[in-house]
């Protein structure tokens, strides 16, 4: 990759390739490594069923599904995959820092920060940070390779190119960051040096656009109209769910009239339990927008809010605000007015997106860690991309302020990886236990022995510390649930049990045998409330089999009438 200043010594990106691949291993041998996000798991479960999912391209999607269902269902496709593009950002990532840090001390600290941080993404993957981690780090090294030879080969550049579209195919909005906030460094290195780098950029860019039209061309002319209708449908939800829209509106009369629901209903779909069409549907979820109280961003730009997420994001996220003040200081010492100006702006722009986004949205650590440190890597090719194929000579007067400044800068960015590493140990050590707990939670599932089960949407059993490369075959007869539901793996697997559409679930949960609910209290209550509305059966909760402080496993019974009992009004819960 690194031709023109790496002639002296050829070895080197061998090397730092051997060392990544040592590094991702050792740390898998060493620590159990978990998911990160819920979603990983409905991703990987629809993969296996050969359903198109939500979240990555529809042509990577169709891949996995190949690999499980032809080739074999006992390998962990999905989890290596996304392990091979974290462990190629890693590598890339290592050698273009080789490249730029000519200084020993200052190379040792950038490669502990990236070490450290990285060990993040190993030891708990995340699709997310996979796609945008690739992303930053293929721009890094294509923006490094340019200047360190004169002809760049057309086989290195279709390389990256193609590594670089992973950023899309595993997150489609992973590469909107990348693009968005990348785009202040990759512009001005493109215009200063235009003639080099247009014919580069198209080359390194046509595997995305290839990828890209034909995930197109399958999203367009592959997909069933089954798949299509839930995408109009979840696409709605998502709005209701990600949005403040749903506690915003949590009693709202109007939304109720409007959809002739009861407080419960509009509960349960806050809580992620919307089986009935009749209930849940395109209209409905139309009409709570259209009845919605005003929103954040109906009355204007709430520039307090986001002037206060701004101090918040700065306070939550320092370590990296430091890295970045200690860079633009030193471009400034150096009298790269322009490069500083630049880093500013990127900084700024990770800073004021990261508060609308919070203000509007959220902005969750499994995003703006991978995005923040994209940044830092993009400024550090700023400083020091003009050092790239000279040769480091001593300055006769002495060192500059520039060049003294390297000292502390290489100081605060050791400092920063080795106080992280407790941090990051500890984190690890949670998850693990966490792992373990999740693991005798579903042996103590499956010893009950059901036939049907509900089980809570979210992270109540830690469905996400699972295992990535571990290969899940005796799964659970559990309702896809959370984004999943009225997907088409949602409506096969009701066929599997004979059930012909969504509002026969919980009539199931009531009147099956061995049908279980795995769920905290408080869902558990409202589903007896839900099905005394709903159904107008008198029912109760009892507790099974308590898993955790949060969940246990739970069956609905009914109250038969002349029995004496009370209505539901269950000591196990303690609501009617």
């Amino acid at each position: 990759m690194v031709s023109g200043v790496t002639s002296k010594r050829p070895s080197r990106p061998v090397a730092l390739l051997a060392f990544s691949a040592l590094y991702v291993l050792v740390l898998l041998a060493a620590f159990r490594q978990t998911y990160l996000e819920n979603d990983n798991l409905g991703i990987l479960y629809d993969l296996q069923y050969g359903h198109t999912v939500s979240f990555m391209s529809v042509l990577l999607g169709k891949v996995l599904s190949f690999l499980y269902l032809d080739v074999s269902d006992s390998i962990p496709w999905y989890g290596l995959v996304l392990y091979f593009i974290t462990g190629a950002a890693l590598y890339l990532t290592l050698v273009s820092l080789d490249i730029l840090c000519r200084n020993r001390w200052l190379k040792s600290g950038a490669f502990a920060l990236v070490l450290v941080f990285f060990a993040n993404f190993i030891v708990t993957l995340s699709y997310n940070a996979a796609s945008m981690m690739i992303g930053f780090s293929c721009l890094l090294a294509l923006m490094v390779y340019q200047r360190s030879t004169e002809r760049p080969r057309i086989l290195v550049l279709l390389g990256l190119g193609f590594l670089f579209a992973f950023s899309y195919l595993v997150r489609t909005m992973g590469l909107n960051a990348v693009l968005l906030f990348g785009a202040v460094a990759v512009g001005f290195e493109a215009l200063t040096r235009l003639r080099t780098s247009v014919r580069s950029f198209v080359v390194f860019l046509l595997p995305l656009a290839l990828l890209y039209g034909v995930d197109v061309g399958i999203r367009t002319y592959g997909l069933s109209d089954e798949y299509r209708e839930y995408k109009e449908w979840n696409t709605l939800r998502g709005r209701f769910h990600d949005f403040p829209v749903a506690h915003l509106n949590d009693e709202n009369p109007d939304i109720l009239q409007a959809n002739r629901w009861s407080y419960i209903d509009y509960r349960m779909l806050m809580n992620w339990v919307f089986f009935d069409e009749r209930k849940y549907n395109t209209e409905t979820m139309n009409n709570i927008f259209e009845h919605s109280v005003p929103l954040p961003d109906d009355n204007g730009i709430m520039y307090g809010a986001i002037a206060g997420e701004c101090l918040e994001i700065l306070a939550e996220y320092w370590r990296f605000w430091i890295v970045l003040t200690a860079l633009a200081t030193f471009t400034f010492l150096r009298q790269q007015r322009w490069a500083g100006l630049l880093q500013i702006a990127q900084a700024g722009a990770v800073l004021v997106g990261g508060a609308v986004m919070a203000t509007y949205l959220h902005f969750p650590d499994r995003v703006a860690f991978p995005l923040f440190l994209g940044m830092v890597l993009l400024a550090f090719f700023l400083v020091f991309r003009d050092g790239i194929g000279r040769e480091e000579t001593p300055d006769a007067g002495g060192p500059s302020p520039a060049a003294r400044y390297l000292v502390p800068v290489s100081a605060i960015l050791l400092a920063i990886a080795v106080t992280e590493v407790p941090v990051t140990a500890a984190t690890t050590a949670r998850r693990s236990t966490k792992q373990v707990e999740y693991y005798r939670c579903i042996d103590e599932i499956r010893a009950l022995e059901p036939t049907f089960l509900l089980m809570q949407a979210g992270s109540s059993l830690g469905a996400q510390f699972q295992d990535p490369l571990r290969v899940h075959k005796n799964r659970l007869p559990s309702v896809p649930g959370g984004w999943r539901i009225f997907s088409p793996r949602f409506y096969e697997f009701l066929g599997e049990h004979n059930i012909k559409h969504g509002r026969g679930v919980i009539p199931k949960l009531v009147q099956g045998d061995r049908a279980y609910v795995v769920s905290s209290g408080y869902l558990a209550r409202l589903l007896v409330r839900y099905v005394q509305a709903t159904h107008r059966w008198r029912t109760k909760v009892v507790e099974i089999r308590k898993l955790s402080a949060r969940t246990s496993v739970y069956e609905i019974r009914m109250i038969r009438h002349g029995s004496g009992a009370k209505a539901p009004q269950d000591r196990e819960t303690g609501d009617s």
